[in-house]
């Protein structure tokens, strides 16, 4: 399909973009860049006269200066954010969805993202194979496939309709219209969204892009699982409020996670997930189940590093500050579900019937479960990311004290805080050493902030983003009040 669809889009919209895309796709892929059964229509669909201005051969390149770094597709909608460093081809490429749901060939990934440089780094562990096959109805539309967040709770049901053979509690977003879609229009799909049949999944509550200096996305995925709004088994919702915050630092190229889950139940156990094609490496690692490079294990540490063939990632957990790390994976646990709800005893399956293998898929035979080494109703996430070319970066990212009100990591130069509601009015920062940069989100929309900084009040952005620079490198105590 790829070739012809970009073909027939560029013919409508004549973009010379698009037609250097489907000449690109040609360079990559020949004569198979258009499937067999549709070549006699290629004079039909490829209009040669689209691709006249454009600049010459040079991969996805060509698009520097031409196309957006940074956009969101389907807002209000689908709110899917694709961000890329470059148009080079050592660029990092990520990718973030927190949209509602709309037809049956959708997964359940409000949350989910995705990173690659050099190779796919933390992907969707879902194949396509037989369409109402175990694998896809209990594993790869779900949300325990995604990296995502998951909310176990014991005996939940998810039994949509016939084809869902056994109760499997993921733990993960309600699964509504996994088969068969009845959506009339676009009003009959709006008029259901917090209402009837409840497509609402997630919303883009702020997002800021600037240029060679920073990414900011913040989300509302509550309305995917089941809450106290709303509860596809009428059980009164298993959380109250589920938001991620996403940054990404260009001068860093770095990713920050920030999620905060409120559960309605203490002993629900929350778990954040990054799933891999190859095993992450963990220190300290001891085996809960199964052997050592096929089961499930965990640790203490608060690193993980993942490699795939030129691209490595580190992976540290900043919070919860008493996490364990576990790893999932292996030939009998790549596709691995606690079915019940309740991982105390972990007597899960392995949905491998039904899957599919082909080389076109990013197949994960690992995953990584961050979870809270207490039981808590509330429970913060803050993890870094840092991808890189054929060397793993060095571990840099340290917690920074905030304070009541916020939670708050410091990278190399760069201090991130995120503000935890509203409510907060004053913060009181101790900034490390090497730290030239502050970064504050969740501020309310263009507030007015003194500080204790000599002589120096600022202002948040539009979007509740303050950043601060030019702040040496001594320690120093900084208070902050709006």
């Amino acid at each position: 399909e790829t070739r012809r669809v970009i073909d027939v889009i560029a013919q409508t919209t004549r973009s010379p973009a698009l037609a250097q895309f489907s000449r690109y796709t040609a360079e990559l892929h020949g004569m198979q860049s258009y499937y067999r059964g549709y070549r006699w229509g290629f004079k039909l669909f490829n209009d040669p006269t689209v691709a006249q201005g454009t600049r010459g051969d040079g991969g996805l390149a060509v698009f520097d200066d031409v196309l957006p770094e940074v956009d969101v597709f389907g807002r209000g909608a689908m709110n899917l954010m694709y961000l890329r460093s470059s148009w080079k081809p050592d660029a990092t490429f990520l990718s973030f969805r927190a949209g509602d749901f709309f037809t049956h060939h959708g997964h359940y990934d409000a949350g989910h993202f995705s990173l690659y440089k050099g190779a796919p780094l933390a992907i969707n562990s879902s194949t396509y194979g037989k369409f109402t096959g175990p694998n896809r109805l209990d594993y790869s539309i779900r949300t325990v496939a995604k990296n995502s967040l998951l909310i176990l709770r014991p005996g939940e049901t998810v039994h949509p309709n016939r084809f869902f053979e056994d109760n499997v509690a993921d733990g993960g977003q309600r699964v509504i219209i996994p088969t068969g879609s009845a959506v009339q229009g676009v009003r009959d799909w709006l008029e259901n969204r917090g209402s009837g049949k409840h497509y609402e999944g997630g919303r883009i509550e702020r997002y800021e892009h600037v240029r060679n200096d920073h990414t900011y996305v913040a989300s509302d995925i509550t309305g995917a699982y089941n809450n106290t709004e709303h509860d596809e088994g009428g059980w009164g919702g298993k959380v109250r409020s589920v938001k991620r915050q996403l940054i990404y630092l260009d001068d860093e190229d770095r990713v920050i996670i920030h999620d905060r889950v409120v559960s309605t139940d203490a002993d629900y156990t929350k778990k954040w997930l990054l799933h891999t094609v190859n095993r992450p490496q963990v220190d300290n690692l001891q085996p809960l189940k199964g052997k050592a490079d096929n089961g499930i294990l965990q640790s203490r540490s608060a690193q993980a590093r993942v490699r795939n063939g030129d691209g490595t990632l580190l992976v540290e957990r900043i919070y919860p500050k008493d996490a364990v790390i576990r790893l999932v994976g292996g030939p009998d646990y790549q596709f691995y579900v606690e079915a019940d709800g309740d991982d105390s005893d972990l007597d899960g399956r392995n949905f491998i019937n039904g899957a599919s293998f082909k080389p076109w898929f990013d197949v994960g035979l690992w995953r990584i479960e961050i979870q809270p080494g207490k039981v808590r109703e509330k429970d913060d996430f803050l993890v870094v990311l840092s991808p890189d070319l054929s060397r793993m970066r060095p571990a840099q990212s340290r917690s920074m004290e905030a304070g009541e009100g916020a939670h708050a990591v410091a990278t190399d130069h760069t201090g991130v805080v995120f503000l935890d509601d509203a409510e907060v009015h004053e913060l009181e920062l101790t900034v490390p050493s090497g730290v030239k940069r502050l970064l504050l989100v969740g501020l309310p929309p263009m507030a007015k902030i003194t500080s204790s900084l000599p002589g120096q009040a600022f202002e948040a952005s539009e979007n509740g983003v303050l950043s601060i620079t030019g702040l040496g490198d001594v320690e120093k105590a900084v208070r902050l009040s709006w």
